[in-house]
């Protein structure tokens, strides 16, 4: 694993675990919008409700549309650990700023119903979400997930938890809104 993932990792494990320190647990049915956020953002940005799945999710710089997910037994020649599954589904991602915006293959993060944080596997086909892209202003963007999750497990959200640098005031990794949305199996 390359110095950039490894770093991308680890703030994405840091910045779940000072988030779930901080609120109750994510399976409560609590609306997302009563969570703590470090910074408030700006009103362009809904928070994802915990109850149901929506078409489409606007956060401060995309919108993201997650297919339904499949759970299935291997993918593209590759198989889950011993005793699981592997979770995939299809996520499309549609930047909404003027400016490009930077993702990565960790941004979208798979929880279980015991608050532990999956995150896809690495690419090994073009299906699949690169380690890093960019979105250009008003382009989309779509592509699998596959997480490795228990073969038991049947539900999971998906966590994305704003992070970015804030120009005006200076300060960097500023965290904002968290969006833990409903994943609808097939």
């Amino acid at each position: 694993m390359n110095k950039n993932k490894v770093v991308a990792i680890l703030c994405a494990a840091f910045l779940f675990v000072g988030t779930m320190t901080a609120c109750q647990a994510p399976w409560d049915k609590q609306e997302a919008s009563s969570l703590p956020a470090a910074v408030s953002v700006a009103p362009t940005a809904t928070p994802a409700p915990t109850e149901e799945p929506l078409a489409s999710t606007k956060t401060q710089f995309f919108d993201f549309a997650m297919g339904k997910a499949q759970l299935v037994d291997e993918y593209g020649g590759k198989t889950p650990t011993q005793g699981g599954k592997f979770l995939k589904m299809e996520i499309t991602v549609t930047n909404i700023t003027s400016t490009t915006v930077p993702m990565y293959d960790t941004d979208f993060q798979l929880v279980t119903s015991n608050n532990t944080v999956i995150l896809p596997q690495e690419t090994f086909n073009d299906e699949m979400v690169p380690m890093e892209y960019e979105l250009k202003e008003g382009e989309s963007a779509t592509y699998t997930y596959l997480y490795d999750v228990p073969a038991e497990e049947t539900e999971f959200k998906v966590l994305y938890q704003e992070e970015y640098d804030d120009p005006a005031t200076g300060e960097s990794r500023v965290q904002g809104e968290t969006y833990k949305v409903p994943v609808e199996l097939a």
